[in-house]
Protein backbone atom coordinates (compact mmCIF):
# COMPACT_ATOMS: atom_id res chain seq x y z
CA UNK A 1 0.00 0.00 0.00
CA UNK A 2 1.28 3.48 -0.91
CA UNK A 3 1.58 6.28 1.62
CA UNK A 4 -1.02 8.65 0.07
CA UNK A 5 -3.86 6.40 -0.31
CA UNK A 6 -6.43 7.92 1.62
CA UNK A 7 -4.62 11.07 1.73
CA UNK A 8 -7.82 13.72 2.57
CA UNK A 9 -5.55 16.64 0.90
CA UNK A 10 -6.04 16.71 -3.04
CA UNK A 11 -3.42 19.53 -4.12
CA UNK A 12 0.34 18.98 -3.82
CA UNK A 13 2.72 21.81 -3.61
CA UNK A 14 5.98 20.67 -5.87
CA UNK A 15 9.26 22.37 -5.73
CA UNK A 16 11.09 22.57 -8.65
CA UNK A 17 14.76 24.02 -8.73
CA UNK A 18 16.90 24.52 -11.89
CA UNK A 19 18.84 27.15 -13.54
CA UNK A 20 16.83 29.83 -15.21
CA UNK A 21 13.55 28.18 -14.42
CA UNK A 22 11.87 31.53 -13.70
CA UNK A 23 11.70 31.23 -17.84
CA UNK A 24 9.85 28.44 -18.15
CA UNK A 25 6.40 27.74 -18.90
CA UNK A 26 4.80 24.61 -16.74
CA UNK A 27 2.49 22.47 -18.40
CA UNK A 28 0.46 19.25 -17.51
CA UNK A 29 -1.54 17.12 -19.54
CA UNK A 30 -3.10 14.75 -17.80
CA UNK A 31 -6.75 13.98 -16.94
CA UNK A 32 -7.99 15.65 -13.82
CA UNK A 33 -4.44 16.96 -12.90
CA UNK A 34 -4.24 21.30 -13.38
CA UNK A 35 -1.50 23.93 -12.71
CA UNK A 36 -2.06 26.64 -10.08
CA UNK A 37 -0.36 29.64 -9.64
Amino acid sequence: MHWWVGFKNTELQLLVKHPNISAATPKISYKGVSIKK
